[in-house]
């Protein structure tokens, strides 16, 4: 958000050095931007600090910008990413009394409209750096997780009970499972999916309390092992009858549906991107490194000496 609002400040910045004396004058005829009693800034001195100390930042944000519109084409999941993160700060600002607008003024940002533009601005960019990266994988890699961690898919609902590390909360956390359980059994076949969709808003400490635990098409090394293995030996519509202890708590699971496993060659997109994914993780500076070749694609050149140094200091900070 802070970026966002730098790109707007130098805009501003760059109508002030160009505007035609609506602005008062300092004695060398540069137009004062700010002044106080007895001190006066101009546009020309405030624009040059602010290069200096944000250049860097908004340039390269520009360059970006553009590269990702070039790699990256709208669609309609960019969109679905675009009104789900809208719908969470949405919910964010309700839970503190505030309305989305609201929220987003007090964070600098002038409308819903602008919020969105950023959003899939920076969903794009993202998705041409995990490109960029893809380019790196090989078909060997490939192969191995195919071979070692590709499987069927599965979908399913969960209702999860927490518990503290202390007999006694486990003893009261695997009741309340027991409880939900007994719910679900009085229930007849037709009305099983609403009435776990009700209980996971009443009793689960999960994420996805709100959508019944839907948890969609995931594979073996996806989840821990305990909630795999449960999830598997269900049929479509069963629940497990006992509770599912994992790390994380106590589990009710109802199996939706399973998918077999595809074949390699349909299956290399996906499984590059999983490789992406999990590059991503397990290193930090990934990628900054893969947009810094991303630039390189498109042959950066920066002639300006301020931005030059931001961004060879930025590049030195992730090549230690």
């Amino acid at each position: 958000m802070k970026k966002k609002i730098l790109i707007v400040s130098l805009g501003l910045l760059l109508v002030l050095t160009t505007a035609c004396g609506k602005n008062p004058k300092l004695k060398n005829g540069e137009e004062v931007a700010i002044k106080v009693s007895g001190y006066k800034v101009s546009a020309d001195k405030l624009y040059k600090e602010l290069k200096a100390k944000y250049g860097y930042n908004v340039a390269i944000n520009m360059i970006d910008e553009y590269i990702a519109n070039k790699e990256i084409k709208d669609s309609d999941k960019i969109d679905e990413y675009v009104n789900s993160t809208i719908d969470y700060y949405t919910s964010y600002a309700e839970s503190s009394s505030m309305t989305l607008e609201d929220f987003l003024a007090y964070n600098g940002i002038d409308s819903v409209d602008e919020f969105k533009k950023t959003l899939k601005n920076q969903r794009k960019l993202e998705l041409a750096v995990n490109k960029q990266i893809g380019t790196t994988i090989t078909d060997e890699e490939i192969e191995n997780y195919y071979n070692n961690s590709y499987s069927e898919k599965l979908t399913v609902k969960h209702i999860l009970i927490k518990f503290d590390e202390d007999e006694d909360d486990y003893d009261e956390a695997y009741n309340t499972a027991l409880k939900v359980i007994g719910k679900l059994k009085e229930v007849d076949a037709k009305d099983l999916t609403k009435t776990f969709d009700d209980l996971a808003l009443e009793y689960s400490a999960d994420s996805t309390y709100n959508t019944g635990g839907l948890i969609e098409n995931f594979m073996s090394g996806e989840v821990v092992p305990e909630f795999w293995e449960a999830s598997k030996n269900l049929k479509a519509n069963e629940f497990t009858d006992t509770p599912v202890k994992t790390t994380y708590g106590y589990h009710i699971i109802l199996k939706v549906s399973e998918t077999k496993k595809q074949e390699l060659k349909d299956a290399k997109e996906e499984i590059k991107d999983k490789i992406v994914e999990q590059k991503v993780q397990q290193d930090s500076l990934l990628q900054s490194t893969a947009l810094v070749e991303l630039r390189k694609k498109y042959k950066l050149a920066i002639y300006d000496t301020d931005i030059e140094k931001g961004y060879n200091k930025f590049k030195e900070s992730i090549e230690k």
